[in-house]
């Protein structure tokens, strides 16, 4: 194995499940790819944790509940685990991490993680939460400045805002990777108009964070605003 990849938000409710399974399917069968995730045990993700394993070795981890910086500081312990076991393992890619958590455990055992030479991970939103805070802002910027270290965000607009926020860095550390979620413009269908009504629609899980868990209640209570469909399909009429 010489890639990690590690999810230690598999257990919470959204996306992260989803997220690694899609990543392994594009990537394939892969002997040279492994995953280490947050033990579902036979929860609800145990199914999407069983068709990973058909991609790749996968290990598990006690994440002890679903917070992203607990689960991002017990996911290190099974990282060092592998990275000794796996000998040629060179690269641990976090698809979410707790970036503070990460940046101030990660050189704790890294000098025990055997040939691991890249530390990367994806980052979803901008910079002010850390730049406000100065501890935060050193730790980050320290573990950012080591060599072998990149931070992906998911647009070029949020790659900019971290390159503003941390100027003293090398542009290769701040890069931008394409989410698996989102489609591409070439691929998306024309609408098929049979009237002159202009339509707007919202597709997603009804969860904290992303305004649904509001916005569906108001629609589906009101049908002036629009025409509901199911329980997570809305079309706007403007």
């Amino acid at each position: 194995m010489r890639v990690l990849i590690v999810q230690p938000w598999f257990t919470a409710i959204g996306h992260p499940a989803q997220s690694v399974l899609n990543t392994a399917r594009a990537l394939g069968v892969r002997p040279d790819v492994g995953y280490l995730i947050s033990d579902p045990g036979k929860g609800e993700f145990a199914a999407t944790a069983s068709e990973l394993q058909s991609y790749g070795s996968v290990e598990r981890f006690h994440s002890r509940g679903d917070s992203l910086c607990a689960g991002t500081l017990f996911s290190l312990p099974a990282v060092l685990r592998i990275a000794r076991q796996q000998t040629d393992l060179h690269h641990v890619f976090f698809l979410d991490a707790h970036l503070v958590a990460l940046a101030a455990g990660w050189p704790r055992i890294a000098r025990s993680a055997g040939r691991v030479r890249l530390v990367s991970s994806v980052y979803l939103g901008g910079p002010e939460h850390i730049t406000s805070h100065v501890l935060a802002r050193a730790i980050v910027s320290r573990f950012l400045s080591s060599s072998g270290r990149r931070l992906f965000l998911r647009t070029a607009e949020l790659q900019q805002a971290w390159r503003d926020a941390f100027p003293n860095l090398p542009r290769e550390r701040i890069e931008t990777v394409p989410s698996l979620e989102l489609a591409d413009d070439g691929n998306i269908p024309s609408p098929v108009r049979d009237n002159e009504e202009i339509r707007f629609g919202v597709v997603g899980q009804v969860r904290p964070g992303k305004g649904l868990e509001w916005l569906v209640p108001l629609f589906a209570q009101n049908s002036r605003l629009g025409t509901r469909f199911q329980n997570l399909t809305l079309v706007f009429k403007i």
